[in-house]
């Protein structure tokens, strides 16, 4: 059990540290989240001004992003 404790704690620990790395930013303008890197592609939401995003990889054109769609929770 006690390794099982320590594993997790250091799963945790690792993530943080990634997670602590990434790139992040704030649209200044509204923008279209596609399913791949094409003007065709089906368009899955469109983020709003102000939304933060996270940066996962660049490429020429296009920058693959995870954003927040969500509006914070307020419960506890």
């Amino acid at each position: 059990m006690r390794r099982l404790a320590s594993a997790l704690t250091l799963a945790l620990l690792i993530s943080t540290v990634a997670h602590a790395d990434a790139l992040r930013g704030t649209l200044i303008h509204e923008e279209d989240l596609r399913v791949s890197p094409s003007d065709d592609a089906a368009k899955l939401a469109q983020v709003a001004r102000g939304r933060e995003i996270v940066i996962i990889q660049t490429s020429r054109d296009w920058t693959q992003v995870e954003a927040i769609l969500r509006n914070p929770s307020n419960e506890e």
